[in-house]
């Protein structure tokens, strides 16, 4: 299958790069690997994720590309994976060591993220590429995540699986752990048609095969096709537990308030930047020198992740000769503080 490079936008300053290896095989694997979120029938790749434990991953094999999906940490309410792609002709790979190969720095990778999501509903919170030290915004994903949440998978009985004619046993992929073959009796198979919706798995059946002797938390294969014939064959070549990454933690962009914040009567106007993972917020008044906050009302207009803000300077209070900052509290996924570097005085 032939890739296709998609336009990803990396965000460094006001800068808009093209990544190189996002083609439709990877977004394929990624939309699977999201789509595993929701429940089938007592399975959820939530539930797994929750179950397992920092440092589960999986490689797989499609054609000459190898995949490396790793769970890099997990609190109550996100999981932040790693993703990390090269070719099987990477001089620096070993195909039978290809986690000693990620926790050295992954040497040749032609694509290395890692992305946190939110446990709920799947939603990518913050995206980062550690070689280019930029975050990155999913745009093909966001169209497909909405619909992942009333999907249902069905566990697929023997009579509905591909069976040997002459032996009447129900066929099942190869499993391989450090790029050799491990005993496996048969899979459990969970199956998905998915709609017509113009994403890249559009009308596509998907196969999640599962060892169900093993405690893993990804699939060992995963199987796409058309109508017609196979499309993609993702094969695991290893799996296990206890990953160790090169990256020694997922960097975060916190909120900020811009300069330039003004007075226009009774009303203050600022700019706070605040990523998903944050929002929403309560903003606050402080006065220099004091630790007293004073809440106050705002509206915001929302673009992209800057708000745009009108905030009421509070009545209650006496604002003149006296120097402030603007502070905020976040009330999302992460909590924090956040004050303005910029002092103001009022009139």
């Amino acid at each position: 299958m032939a890739l296709e490079v998609h336009p990803t936008k990396i965000i460094k300053g006001k800068t808009t790069l093209k990544t190189l290896f996002f083609g439709k095989l990877l977004n394929m694997l990624r939309s699977v690997l999201l789509l595993l979120f929701i429940p089938l029938f007592g399975f959820s790749f939530k539930e797994k994720c929750q179950d397992g434990t920092k440092g589960d991953y999986v490689v797989y094999r499609q054609g000459h590309q190898i995949s490396f999906i790793a769970l890099f940490d997990k609190t109550e309410k996100t999981l932040i994976m790693e993703e990390i792609h090269t070719l099987d002709s990477n001089p620096r790979l070993s195909l039978d060591a290809v986690k000693e190969w990620v926790s050295k720095g992954a040497p040749g990778a032609t694509q290395w993220i890692l992305y946190e999501l939110r446990l709920d509903n799947a939603e990518i919170l913050e995206a980062y590429c550690p070689p280019k030290k930029a975050f990155i915004s999913f745009d093909q994903e966001i169209p497909v995540l909405a619909k992942f949440f009333s999907i249902e998978w069905e566990l697929m009985p023997d009579q509905r699986r591909k069976i040997y004619p002459k032996t009447g046993k129900v066929w099942s992929p190869p499993k391989l752990i450090s790029n050799k073959i491990v005993p496996l009796d048969k899979s459990v198979l969970y199956r998905k048609y998915w709609d017509e919706d113009n994403t890249p798995l559009s009308q596509l059946r998907i196969d999640l095969h599962y060892d169900p002797k093993a405690i893993e938390t990804f699939p060992y294969m995963i199987d796409i096709q058309n109508k017609v014939h196979p499309l993609a064959r993702f094969s695991q070549i290893d799996q296990g537990h206890f990953f160790q990454s090169a990256i020694k933690f997922f960097p975060r962009r916190p909120p900020e308030f811009e300069a330039g914040i003004q007075q226009k009567g009774a009303f203050l106007t600022a700019i706070l930047r605040c990523p998903k993972g944050f929002a929403p917020f309560s903003l606050y008044l402080q006065q220099i020198s004091t630790t007293t906050l004073t809440k106050v009302e705002f509206t915001a207009e929302k673009r992209g992740e800057a708000y745009h803000l009108k905030v009421e300077l509070p009545k209650n209070i006496s604002l003149k000769d006296k120097k402030f900052r603007l502070s905020a509290k976040t009330e999302g996924i992460h909590s924090t503080r956040i004050d303005s570097i910029e002092v103001f005085e009022l009139n």
